[in-house]
């Protein structure tokens, strides 16, 4: 017995979003200027701080005026032109994981807006952490301070926002710091599942890339219907040879599979012993061996609550084939699905009309079933 059906959530039901905050972790990479070599004026040129070769252009490095801010002797102060700019020409390694400095306009000049950038390709693309930024008009220091947590090599550059104007407007910026990438103990579940490039034997699983994974483990089942319509139990079934298979890209190109059969696969991020909790299942019917298109679930065209509690469904229908809605409250496996009682319907070969008079309190997941 095999049936075809489509999920939908309960229409007002709000999704919930997860969030972590993850500490500073030791720093990797620190510049204080207090032994940088001397950078007195503004014209562009190079300059190694703390090991790691810098480009300032309008900006040199100060504190030797009364109106220069500087947590101790010295700091770099950017002209405020258009062009002023400190880009980082060398990569940190171990991965980026905040970035912070302190920053104060310079004496009494008028202030203009800046950004932070990051780049994971030696500079040929950049990355704004967090938002603009512009020195109050004051004589108090700011802390600029954004996680941006990425693998790998990465470089910075702190330049400004509006590429224009050629106005002292000086800013002083002590203290960089630069931490260390360091793998949260918490990963997002992975989303956006698509399958592709469908084939008799087989398909593409993609999904999208999750912060911080650098692996993920696919998993791929079938579904085992026992018992009459409608009431049935199923169960997931393992797909041999398509259990935690490791891939370092989120893609994967899946084979082995049998014709004209349905199937449902789940992700997993991994990031060392970290795991995400498994993505929802996403379905793919392969095709059969002549080439012919499976048999489409069928299409959920309307969803309304009703007034008292409970749902309406329609979807399309083909003559001569038995519909069912069913519902459940939670898509954690294994996912108990329940009958909506005497829901079951005939096929009119159009809109057919599903309903649920209960109502379910809470948030709730519906499905649509069909029996040729």
């Amino acid at each position: 017995m095999r049936y075809s059906f489509n999920w939908l959530r309960q229409v007002g039901v709000a999704a919930v979003a997860l969030m972590v905050c993850l500490g500073a972790s030791n720093a990797d990479y620190l510049v204080d200027f207090e032994g940088a070599p001397a950078k007195g004026a503004y014209a562009s040129g190079n300059v190694v701080l703390n090991g790691i070769n810098w480009n300032m252009t309008e900006a040199l490095i100060g504190g030797s005026e009364p109106a220069d801010w500087k947590n101790e002797l010295k700091s770099a102060r950017l002209r405020g032109y258009g062009t002023s700019s400190m880009t980082m020409l060398e990569d940190k390694t171990e991965g980026l994981g905040t970035v912070s400095f302190y920053y104060r306009r310079y004496g009494t000049d008028t202030q203009v807006d800046w950004k932070v950038e990051y780049s994971s390709d030696e500079g040929d693309t950049w990355t704004q952490v967090g938002e603009d930024f512009t020195a109050a008009a004051s004589d108090t220091e700011q802390l600029f301070s954004e996680e941006v947590n990425v693998v790998g090599n990465v470089r910075i550059r702190i330049k400004r926002a509006t590429e224009s104007g050629t106005k002292n407007q000086r800013l002083n910026i002590d203290d960089i710091l630069l931490t260390d990438y360091e793998p949260s103990d918490w990963l997002a579940t992975p989303t956006g599942l698509v399958s592709s490039d469908v084939g008799a034997d087989g398909f593409t699983a993609s999904w999208d890339a999750v912060t911080g994974a650098e692996a993920y483990k696919i998993s791929i089942y079938t579904i085992e219907f026992s018992g009459s319509w409608p009431d049935f139990d199923e169960t997931l079934i393992p797909v041999a040879g398509w259990q935690d298979v490791v891939t370092t890209s989120a893609s994967k190109v899946v084979t082995g599979l049998a014709p004209k059969t349905t199937y449902y696969w789940q992700i997993v991020a991994v990031d060392d012993e970290i795991e995400s909790d498994p993505s929802g299942f996403a379905e793919i019917t392969t095709l059969d061996a002549g080439g012919g298109e499976p048999a489409e679930a069928p299409a959920v065209t309307a969803i309304e609550l009703l007034p008292a509690g409970g749902v309406s469904v329609t979807c399309d229908s083909e003559s001569g084939g038995e519909y069912l809605l069913q519902w459940t409250d939670s898509l954690v496996q294994p996912i108990s699905w329940q009958t909506i009682e005497d829901s079951s319907r005939a096929g009119t070969g159009g809109n057919l009309t599903l309903t649920d008079t209960s109502d379910r309190g809470a948030a709730c997941f519906y499905r649509v079933l069909v029996r040729p």
